[in-house]
């Protein structure tokens, strides 16, 4: 089943032949600099075959996409705090900056990684391990399937992917 899962980038087709990814909602929301980076770039796309089309149709793919790019960006925001901490290091008695900036680096680290872990044990795994019992005690495709679906609403729910954004 792995095997039909790939990365995908879409790009612009005009030397080369055209991609056949459609781009996520997520993708074409991404500011420029996110793709100036090849991060808002990344897309998850899987080749459904028969039987699994059935439980795995477009719209619960895309949603998969958008979850995924979501995960995306917690893990940008990780590597790129992580890469200022480098920097800290590197230049640790030469830098001008003031603590504060050091202290709210270290902070901004602490709440993405305890938003990366809500996101990976308390959401995910818990979810998952709901999914997998519902279809252990189901007899039946149709339960299978709204189990999944109900799984899926639930990622998006407890993420809270379906709210609006909010601007200050």
């Amino acid at each position: 089943m792995t095997q039909h899962f790939s990365l995908t980038c879409p790009y612009s087709a005009s030397k080369a032949q055209k991609s056949v990814t459609v781009t996520s909602h997520h993708q074409q929301q991404q500011s420029g600099s996110r793709h100036e980076s090849g991060w808002g770039w990344l897309g998850l796309s899987y080749c459904a075959q028969w039987p699994l089309h059935t439980i795995f149709t477009p719209a619960i793919l895309q949603q998969y996409d958008t979850l995924f790019g979501f995960l995306i960006n917690i893990r940008q925001v990780q590597v790129t705090l992580q890469h200022c901490w480098a920097l800290q290091m590197m230049h640790k008695g030469l830098s001008s900056w003031s603590a504060s900036v050091w202290q709210l680096r270290s902070h901004m680290a602490f709440f993405v990684d305890n938003i990366q872990y809500y996101v990976q044990v308390d959401v995910v795994e818990s979810q998952f391990s709901l999914l997998l019992e519902a279809i252990r005690l189901t007899h039946d495709f149709e339960s299978i399937q709204q189990a999944h679906c109900n799984f899926v609403s639930s990622l998006f729910r407890q993420l809270f992917l379906q709210m609006p954004s909010v601007r200050l």
